[in-house]
């Protein structure tokens, strides 16, 4: 099972309605990134969270995010372009989660000793 993103949010609880709508329409939803969202507590300024679909139902859940209002209709099917390439952003997201892994290291060495 395949799935591909859809719509991007730096808002978790815009993303859990999202998922909610999506869902109640028979589109099987997953929400990528929301947890680190939850972990830090802070929306993602770099790349946010995704909001995915399986591959065969993208086009469904596009038309529904028009629908809903969270995708205006002239921008829905249009290639999306990055500033940066893949590699790169490969290595951003890396680069993120070992950050993240050492913030809460800190933060659980801190509380342990404190």
């Amino acid at each position: 099972m395949s799935f591909k993103t859809i719509h991007i949010t730096n808002n978790s609880s815009e993303a859990e309605v999202i998922k909610l709508q999506l869902t109640e329409s028979g589109i099987s939803t997953f929400l990528k990134d929301s947890m680190t969202a939850q972990v830090t507590g802070v929306p993602l300024e770099v790349g946010g969270i995704k909001i995915q679909v399986e591959e065969n139902q993208t086009k469904d859940g596009i038309l529904r995010l028009i629908e809903l209002g969270y995708i205006k209709k002239e921008h829905a099917f249009q290639q999306e372009t990055s500033p940066i390439s893949a590699s790169q952003a490969i290595l951003l997201n890396k680069i993120m989660k070992v950050a993240l892994a050492i913030l809460l290291i800190g933060f659980a060495a801190y509380f342990a000793f404190s």
